[in-house]
C-alpha cells in the first residue's frame, strides 16, 4: 500500500491472509528461480538421510541426543529458511540462517571430546549463551581438537563467520530491516506480510545461493559425527550398528 493512502486491510483482509496466505509472491519466486530448487531440494533430502542413519547411535544417550538435535535444527533452519523465502519473507528467512551458525556451533561444541561445554549447557539449559557458541569454535584449543576428532577447519569456520555476520541485521530492527518493508520496484509502497519485490532479485538470489550452499557442509558435518559416535560406541565394547 502507498504511504500516503488510508489503509484498506480490514479485519477480514487480515483473517483472509492468516488463513490462507498470499499465492502470488510464491508464484513470482518460483518464476524466477524455479531452476535453483531441485538441486536444493536434492542435498536436504542427502542430509535428511545421513540425520537419520544417527538414530540408533543416539537414542539411549543424552548427549549425543542433544548433537543429534542441534543438527537436526541446523538442517531445519536451513529448510524453513528456503521455505520463508520462496513464500516472500526474507526477513524472517534471514533471521533462521544466524539460527542455523548457532545450531552447528552448538554440535560441534557438545560432540568435543572435551566435556565441558555440554556440562555447562546440561547445567544451565535456557540459560547457556548459545549465541556465543559460535566465537568459541575460535578458540584455539577447541579448535585444535576439532580438527583431530572430525577434521575442523577453523580458518574456513572464520570466513563463515565474518559472511554469516550479515544476518546480525536480519535479527533486529535496522535500517538493513526496514528494506524488506518497503518495495523498492514500486516507490512508495510498502510491505503488509509477504511479498515479490523484482528489484531485489539480485539479492534474494544470492540468498537463494547462500541456502544452497550451506548444505553441503551441514551433511559432512552429520558424516564426521555419525564417525565419532560409531567409534564411541565401539570404544564402550559395544557391537557397532549402522
Amino acid at each position: 500500500m502507498k504511504r500516503d493512502e488510508p489503509a484498506i486491510l480490514d479485519e477480514n483482509a487480515f483473517l483472509g491472509l492468516l488463513r490462507n496466505g498470499e499465492a502470488e509472491p510464491r508464484q513470482a519466486f518460483v518464476k524466477a528461480f524455479g531452476r535453483m530448487l531441485p538441486p536444493i531440494a536434492r542435498r536436504l533430502a542427502r542430509t535428511h538421510s545421513e540425520l537419520d542413519r544417527l538414530n540408533p547411535l543416539t537414542s539411549t544417550d543424552e548427549r549425543a541426543s542433544t548433537v543429534h538435535m542441534f543438527l537436526h535444527a541446523a538442517l531445519n533452519n536451513v529448510f524453513t529458511s528456503t521455505l520463508l523465502l520462496v513464500e516472500g519473507y526474507p526477513l524472517a528467512s534471514g533471521n533462521l540462517m544466524r539460527h542455523y551458525a548457532e545450531s552447528c556451533a552448538m554440535a560441534l561444541l557438545i560432540v568435543d571430546d572435551n566435556a565441558s561445554v555440554w556440562n555447562e549447557f546440561d547445567r544451565l539449559g535456557n540459560r547457556y549463551p548459545v549465541h556465543k557458541a559460535v566465537h568459541r569454535l575460535t578458540q584455539e584449543a577447541t579448535s585444535r581438537r576439532l580438527e583431530t576428532l572430525i577434521g575442523f577447519d577453523s580458518e574456513a569456520w572464520r570466513e563463515f563467520v565474518a559472511m554469516s555476520k550479515i544476518y546480525d541485521g536480519f535479527s533486529h530492527s535496522s535500517a538493513l530491516s526496514l528494506g524488506f518493508h518497503m518495495m523498492f520496484d514500486q516507490p512508495g509502497t510498502i510491505i503488509f506480510g509477504s511479498q515479490f519485490d523484482p528489484a531485489k532479485r539480485r539479492e534474494l538470489g544470492l540468498e537463494l545461493k547462500r541456502r544452497s550452499s550451506a548444505l553441503p557442509p551441514l551433511e559432512h558435518l552429520v558424516k564426521s559425527v555419525h564417525r565419532v559416535m560409531q567409534a564411541r560406541e565401539e570404544w564402550k565394547g559395544e557391537p557397532p550398528r549402522e
